[in-house]
């Protein structure tokens, strides 16, 4: 009798031990699959933190740079109203931006055709004012936020899809800024303005507004968009048979100057 209940113990303790086997079993697969499914997790996460392709590049910033890159010792300087044109105003300004790279700035700084540029329009704004304007604290601001104005429209031009230059004809479409590109009111940062192109059909619509007809000889074709801003083109050179949209507008903007020097002589 004594030695069937141990053949039933033994039995039973066989039987638990089968059983016990495969829970042990399940237990180390459900902790592999807890594992994978914490990686396969982190891999979900760490494929969300990685920009898309399709996602929108804003300005960074704030950025500081000279207005102008001038060789040492040098400085922009305008003759002023009055007096015979004998006194004239010397400065040096700092410039506070955003942009998409710190290098376009840079890039637009050295430019001679920028420097030309803004050393023209500083001897238009300061023509009209005299030591006396420039000199007064009140009269001081309003020239500089006039100077800020103009140079806002200098450093950071319209672009008109991908080129190397803001004046240069996109890759894709071969579509270029216009003769008066500067005078564009659409400076919607250049990653969210939209210039719809069918050389097709001929036309033209920016961002919401209408569509706009054209013959290919223009080059200086003023389009609106849905806000009534204009952007100037230059279709003469498209590229046929290129239908698509691409990219139109500003590549940073001006915060503030600062002034450096400001000298009356």
């Amino acid at each position: 009798m004594a030695n069937e209940e141990n053949k039933e113990a033994a039995a039973e303790t066989s039987v638990e031990g089968e059983e016990k086997a495969p829970k042990k079993s399940k237990k180390t697969l459900f902790l592999g699959g807890g594992a994978l499914g914490v990686v396969a997790t982190a891999a979900a996460v760490s494929l969300l933190a990685v920009p898309g392709a399709d996602e929108v590049p804003v300005f960074e910033g704030p950025f500081v740079m000279d207005l102008a890159a001038l060789e040492e010792g040098q400085a922009l300087t305008a003759n002023l109203a009055g007096e015979g044109g004998r006194r004239y105003l010397v400065i040096d300004l700092k410039v506070e931006f955003d942009a998409y790279e710190e290098t376009y700035g840079l890039a637009r700084i050295a430019d001679p055709l920028y420097i030309a540029k803004l050393q023209d329009t500083l001897l238009t704004i300061a023509s009209q004012r005299s030591a006396e304007d420039v000199l007064d604290r009140a009269t001081q601001e309003v020239f500089l936020g006039e100077l800020e104005t103009a140079a806002e429209y200098l450093l950071f031009p319209v672009h008109t899809g991908k080129a190397l230059t803001p004046t240069g004809p996109d890759e894709k479409s071969g579509i270029r800024p216009g003769v008066a590109a500067h005078k564009s009111t659409m400076r919607d940062p250049f990653h969210d303005g939209k210039l719809f192109v069918d050389t097709v059909e001929k036309k033209l619509r920016l961002n919401g507004g209408d569509e706009y007809t054209f013959n290919g000889n223009e080059d200086n074709l003023v389009v609106k968009d849905e806000q009534g801003r204009t952007l100037y083109v230059d279709v003469t050179g498209l590229k046929e048979g290129f239908v698509g949209e691409i990219n139109v507008g500003i590549r940073g903007h001006i915060r503030e100057l600062y002034k450096v020097k400001f000298i009356i002589q």
